[in-house]
């Protein structure tokens, strides 16, 4: 079992049959890298299967914390290829 997989729930979840309608971003053939921390540390970047299965959404639960973050997925290069998020425990 892998760190990531011990530490966080990471779901995929369908949201629609069929392919993206629109193109992918140029800008980031590789994926983006998804910041949810607005500079708060604390913080844990987990990295995710890019592009995804099609049109949906990560949702990402830490377990130690219990901070939940969702990001959309098209099926495409620009899909989230990362997400980092904040601790809500040590920050407070």
């Amino acid at each position: 079992m892998s760190d990531a997989a011990e530490r966080f729930d990471i779901k995929w979840i369908r949201r629609a049959p069929g392919p993206a309608t629109q193109p992918p971003d140029p800008n980031f053939p590789f994926g983006m890298d998804h910041d949810f921390t607005r500079g708060s540390r604390p913080a844990c970047r987990i990295a995710l299967p890019c592009p995804a299965e099609g049109l949906g959404l990560w949702e990402i639960t830490c377990k130690h914390c219990g901070f939940v973050a969702a990001c959309t997925t098209a099926g495409r290069a620009d899909d989230p290829a990362s997400i980092t998020i904040p601790c809500k425990k040590l920050r407070s």
